[in-house]
C-alpha cells in the first residue's frame, strides 16, 4: 500500500491456509524458531519467516505456494548453491549482491528455469521465456510458446 506495508490476500482455499499452519507447526516443532508472522485467520495466513529451516522439515523439503518463508543459515556461497540445487522444483532462483563476479558464478551454478539477481524470483516478462525445471514444469510460457503449444503441425499432399 502506499505507506509501505505489505498487505496480503487470502490464500485459494482454506486447505492451502492449513497447509500453511502445518508448514509452520512442522518446523518449530523440529526446531525452527518462528521469527514473524504464523497467525490465520480464516483463508488469511500472515506472512511468516521460519528461521533455522533444516531438511526434514516440510519448509526446507516442499514449496509451500503461501507467505512461509524458511531461513536456512548456510556458510558460505557454494553451500548455498548446493542447498538450491538439491530439490526436485527449479522454477526461479535469486541472489542478492553487488559482486558482479559472484553473481555470474551462482547464474552459471543454478540449476533454474530463470536466475534473477538483485530481483524477486517471481519476476517475470510476457516477451521472456517463462518457466521451471524438473517438477516445476517442462515447458516454457510467453507468447511464442503459446503460439508452438496451440499450433498443429500437418503435412499435406496433393498428387494431382
Amino acid at each position: 500500500d502506499p505507506r509501505g506495508h505489505v498487505v496480503l490476500g487470502s490464500l485459494v482455499s482454506s486447505a492451502s491456509a492449513e497447509k500453511m499452519d502445518a508448514f509452520i507447526a512442522d518446523a518449530t516443532a523440529k526446531g525452527a524458531t518462528m521469527v514473524a508472522g504464523g497467525k490465520r485467520t480464516g483463508s488469511v495466513v500472515e506472512a511468516t519467516v521460519l528461521d533455522g529451516v533444516k531438511p526434514g522439515m516440510r519448509a526446507y523439503d516442499e514449496e509451500s505456494f503461501g507467505p512461509v518463508k524458511p531461513v536456512i543459515r548456510v556458510k558460505d556461497e557454494e553451500e548455498a548453491i548446493a542447498i538450491a540445487n538439491d530439490t526436485e522444483y527449479g522454477l526461479q532462483a535469486a541472489i542478492f549482491t553487488c559482486d558482479i563476479t559472484k553473481a555470474l558464478k551462482a547464474v552459471r551454478a543454478l540449476d533454474f528455469g530463470g536466475v534473477l539477481v538483485n530481483e524477486v524470483p517471481t519476476w517475470r516478462a510476457d516477451q521472456q521465456p517463462y518457466g521451471g525445471l524438473r517438477d516445476s514444469g517442462n515447458t516454457r510460457e510467453g507468447p511464442a510458446f503459446t503460439i508452438k503449444e496451440m499450433t498443429e503441425i500437418r503435412m499435406v499432399v496433393i498428387n494431382g
